[in-house]
């Protein structure tokens, strides 16, 4: 069904996250995105993790507000990276950042802060992939029609769900949107580029370069890192060798050069 390997086909047969649980079925067909370029009836589906991510935005944006209980985090480091830390399901940290000019993805799961990271590994068997879909909010919501259904869901979400069938439509859209940006991406201005393994191992992070500040969350949107430390990284400095450093420490010309100087 899908090209791009985050939409696999076995991660649209995952339970779809709670309140849509209780839909009927994910899959509509009164409801599409405008990249959406099916003949006949158009359907949309609800993408499980992309749902997920959806909602761990949201929950993370609400925590701004008083009572909000959102978690992790989301940020950039320069114009070209992007980079969450988005909490499983399981109690671990999945650290990812992602290359908007490579459409590559580096990661890790971490058992907590302070622990070494493990592979990020997207597999039926493995990671879902929601911590991808999360590190890609940003450049979900750089499209028009991805933020006005943000915000007609936000709504819904602030309410509590009221009305499961709007919500659901809302959903399909947005996931429909990301869906076909990704797959259509090398032929429409709005697409996703993304270049994942075929192993599904994504690159993995390791403690030297989170030392040496490679990824370095210098502004943040939303919520508060804890494996990352989002500070500016200092740039070395190099003093200037003297004239002074070198006498006596260099071993006299051989007779050769002795003989070539006095030339």
């Amino acid at each position: 069904m899908a090209k791009t390997k985050l939409f696999d086909n076995w991660t649209w047969n995952r339970t779809l996250p709670a309140p849509f649980d209780t839909l009927s079925s994910p899959r509509r067909n009164d409801v599409r995105s405008q990249y959406n370029n099916m003949t006949g009836s158009p359907i949309a589906t609800i993408h499980p993790m992309l749902l997920s991510a959806i909602l761990a935005y949201m929950g993370i944006e609400s925590s701004l507000s008083p009572g909000g209980t959102g978690s992790g985090a989301i940020g950039t480091q320069g114009s070209n990276m992007v980079i969450a830390e988005y909490h499983s399901r399981t109690g671990s940290i999945h650290v990812v950042v992602f290359n908007k000019l490579q459409g590559k993805f580096t990661g890790g799961v971490y058992a907590s802060p302070a622990s070494n990271p493990t592979v990020y590994s997207l597999k039926q068997n493995g990671n879902s992939g929601t911590a991808l879909f999360f590190a890609l909010m940003l450049e979900a919501m750089d499209d028009d029609e991805f933020k006005d259904h943000y915000q007609k869901l936000a709504t819904c979400y602030s309410a509590g769900f009221p009305d499961m069938d709007e919500a659901a439509k809302y959903a399909a859209i947005l996931c429909d949107n990301v869906y076909r940006r990704c797959e259509l991406a090398g032929t429409i201005p709005a697409g996703i580029s993304l270049n994942i393994p075929s192993t599904g191992n994504i690159s993995q992070m390791t403690p030297l370069n989170l030392q040496n500040g490679v990824y370095n969350p210098a502004n943040t949107v939303f919520g508060n890192f804890e494996v990352l430390s989002p500070c500016v990284v200092p740039t070395p400095v190099f003093s200037l060798l003297q004239h002074q450093d070198f006498v006596g420490k260099l071993p006299p010309a051989s007779g050769t050069l002795q003989k070539l100087n006095r030339h």
